[in-house]
């Protein structure tokens, strides 16, 4: 029986077009043991032919287009022939777009070829910082993609221990053996958290980051999280594939800001977020994901969870502390501050300057006079 046949007279012919088309190609394999292991490939990242030029290609190869749909944010179509199918998806609608995805099933080593010269025009190539997040839709959480994001580091915003804490972290992530997988920045607002992961970005281009927004740190222990950060750890897997983990090649970053209630001593309404992070960080599915957790958080240092603090886990915690005035005044001059004001103050915030060098009236200094400079 072909796979044609095959789908034509299955009574589950009216279903979903991914999860119930997949299972269904499955229980076909399963049935007629065809389209075996060898014939299941995947590619993914970007391919450099627009989903028009790949339909011509596959109408040429006999292919049919059997459904097609809005899946999430994106767009998905399978074809079929006597002997394969293949699932596509790309971002848009028109022509001209690109396609992020193929998976193709087939029992003819001829078609084989031809679908695989398809498939190896893709690069998985990750633009220079990017950046993900997790967001959830019908089909539970997946990963968007929302653009670059990376900012060059400026080293004279920051202390001289924050920047070398920087650099720990930066170094530790690069590597196979990290010291932990948990880097903690925390500090005052306003203080540059922000910029810093931004640098990152740039920094390390073939690391993936994953955001996890703020309003989603109580869901932290849910199973839906899990299964979000495999999908995304792995260029080989599609949402909801069940082919094995493979060993990441380079690291997922999951960034959570603001993440003051996974990181606070234990209680009962953060024990579940706090274990998840424990159990991430130092643990076999973190190990074989590769997974790094980077936390921003203005609470105490003293007030963190002392579990998340030892030797194994902690890769590094860096205090983004205030500037003093010396520091605040250069920052000042070199943003092009000219309005003349007085640092007045023993400590800054980065935001506070940068306020004061574009005009701005902050909360922690208010005063502005006819002196520049620094008063005793």
């Amino acid at each position: 029986m072909s796979f044609r046949t095959y789908i034509k007279d299955s009574p589950n012919t009216a279903v979903s077009w991914d999860t119930d088309y997949s299972t269904l190609i499955l229980r076909y394999a399963f049935d007629t043991k065809r389209f075996p292991t060898t014939s299941n490939r995947t590619y993914m990242g970007q391919s450099s032919l627009a989903i028009g030029e790949i339909e011509k290609k596959l109408t040429e190869l006999g292919g049919v287009k059997f459904t097609d749909h809005l899946y999430s944010s994106c767009y998905g179509e399978w074809w079929m022939w006597d002997d394969a199918v293949i699932k596509i998806v790309y971002d848009g609608g028109r022509s001209n777009t690109k396609v992020n995805l193929i998976q193709f099933y087939s029992c003819n080593s001829d078609l084989t070829q031809k679908l695989t010269e398809i498939g190896e025009t893709f690069s998985c190539v990750v633009p220079n910082g990017s950046v993900y997040a997790l967001i959830p839709s019908s089909h539970g959480l997946i990963n968007k993609n929302l653009g670059l994001g990376s900012i060059p580091i400026k080293r004279d915003n920051y202390r001289s221990e924050v920047v070398e804490g920087y650099d720990r972290i930066v170094k530790d992530l690069k590597s196979g053996s990290p010291l932990g997988r948990l880097a903690i920045l925390d500090g005052c607002p306003g203080t540059g958290k922000t910029y810093l992961i931004r640098a990152l970005l740039g920094d390390l281009p073939e690391v993936k980051f994953l955001i996890l927004p703020s309003n989603m740190t109580a869901n932290l222990g849910g199973p839906e999280i899990l299964a979000a950060l495999i999908d995304a750890s792995d260029k080989s897997r599609y949402p909801g594939d069940d082919k094995p983990i493979e060993k990441a090649t380079h690291p997922l970053v999951l960034i959570i800001e603001d993440a003051d209630s996974c990181l606070t001593t234990r209680g009962s309404d953060n024990i579940s977020a706090i274990s998840t992070i424990l159990n991430l960080s130092d643990g076999i599915i973190g190990n074989l994901l590769d997974l790094r957790i980077i936390c921003t958080t203005n609470v105490d240092s003293k007030d963190i969870d002392e579990a998340l603090l030892r030797n194994g886990r902690l890769s590094a915690r860096v205090e983004v502390g205030l500037l003093d005035k010396e520091q605040a005044y250069q920052i000042y001059l070199r943003e092009g501050g000219a309005a003349p004001v007085v640092f007045d103050k023993k400590f800054y915030s980065l935001a506070d300057v940068y306020a004061m060098a574009n005009g701005g009236i902050t909360e922690s200094n208010t005063k502005q006079t006819k002196v520049v400079g620094f008063q005793s």
